[in-house]
């Protein structure tokens, strides 16, 4: 699988709006996995992008359009979802999922 470097410049944006601090990216799952420190928080791929959630955030993120369980080899991975590039077509939608991907981790300190 490949990434959007469009949509990754877009969320690179986003972060840096967020004040989110020192974010770097990688590859990961044939994706550019978003990472601050040691641990990543989204990752970007062609077509979607996944992002970690809170477990309490989980339910209503599945509610949201354009968005469902990662399921890497067909069973769900812990709290992340997959969502779609057109739900993250919008700047504001897009800096939603990032927040989201970032409380999560900071909630795991």
């Amino acid at each position: 699988m490949s990434y959007d470097a469009g949509l990754l410049q877009r969320a690179l944006d986003a972060l840096d709006q967020l004040a989110a601090g020192p974010v770097r990216h990688r590859p990961v799952f044939g994706m550019r996995g978003l990472m601050f420190g040691d641990r990543m928080f989204a990752a970007i791929g062609s077509e979607s992008m996944i992002v970690k959630l809170r477990p309490r955030e989980l339910p209503e993120a599945l509610a949201r359009p354009g968005a469902t369980a990662f399921t890497p080899g067909g069973s769900p991975l812990g709290n992340w979802v997959e969502v779609t590039d057109e739900a993250v077509a919008d700047d504001p939608e897009l800096r939603d999922w990032l927040a989201a991907g970032l409380r999560a981790l900071r909630a795991s300190d």
